[in-house]
């Protein structure tokens, strides 16, 4: 199975490498007539920079999208593999469901005079919402790591 990774890792690796070499050919050199960016923009064809901008995004997005892909399904094989580490795991994103769902049900639904930032920025009601989910999630998070590390203390102290 990891030889399996490793072999698909690198071939990956190697595929980005050369999509970005060729987008870097064409960005800075003049191939196909096209010009380089610097003189697209020189000469105002900002259609011609567009492009490219939009072509390399896209590429960005779908190989963000392959690596999520990769990574969900040599995840499922690994977990699927195992029947402990699967418990495990399921327990795991449990416990990370129920931190979302509570920290969620937390946020405040709407600003109010007392969020100055967002009121200065001009954010929607929706995005104040999930903002104020993730920084609850920050502080379960934090307080569930100190009171890990104050119950491994103690758990120490009472073993000897």
């Amino acid at each position: 199975m990891e030889k399996l990774i490793r072999k698909i890792g690198n071939i990956y690796v190697i595929a980005i490498a050369v999509i970005a070499i060729v987008f870097a050919f064409l960005a800075v050199f003049n191939i196909n007539g096209a010009g380089s960016v610097a003189e697209l923009q020189a000469a105002g064809n900002t259609t011609a920079v567009t492009a490219l901008n939009v072509m390399y995004s896209l590429l960005v997005y779908a190989l963000i999208g392959v690596s999520l892909l990769l990574i969900i399904a040599f995840l499922i094989m690994q977990v699927a593999s195992n029947k402990k580490q699967a418990i495990s795991t399921l327990i795991l994103l449990g416990i990370c469901a129920v931190v979302v769902l509570v920290a969620y049900l937390l946020a405040p639904k709407e600003i109010t005079e007392m969020d100055e930032v967002a009121l200065r920025v001009g954010i929607s009601n929706g995005l104040f919402v999930w903002v104020s989910t993730l920084m609850n999630i920050i502080w379960i998070v934090f307080i569930g790591v100190i009171a890990a590390i104050i119950g491994s203390l103690v758990y120490v102290k009472i073993r000897k």
